[in-house]
């Protein structure tokens, strides 16, 4: 299983295992009419952002702080930060414990 200090910018990864640390809202420089959403997450190994957008299958209502989800998406770099994507039309988001 993949952790987060082995991803590197411009990686993609399959089901990585990890828990929402901080939820962060709507990311700031995303557009109004197609808001991107972001979070903390953290592995036992480190923590990254996550950058995901509102669909069928992850609504931002139900994302929990301290649950833990199975990830799919890409490493990408922010402001030289690097960051995790989960776009609208790749990658996805599955809950792991409950709910959804």
């Amino acid at each position: 299983m993949v952790r987060l200090h082995e991803l590197s910018l411009g990686d993609t990864f399959e089901d990585l295992l990890v828990e929402v640390y901080q939820l962060e809202g709507v990311d700031p420089a995303s557009k109004p009419r197609d808001p991107v959403y972001s979070a903390l997450v953290r592995d036992p190994s480190s923590y990254c952002r996550l950058i995901y957008r509102a669909n069928n299958n992850c609504k931002p209502s139900n994302v929990k702080r301290g649950k833990f989800y199975r990830i799919s998406g890409r490493v990408s770099s922010y402001r030289g930060r690097m960051q995790i994507q989960i776009g609208s039309s790749w990658g996805r988001v599955e809950k792991v414990n409950g709910e959804e």
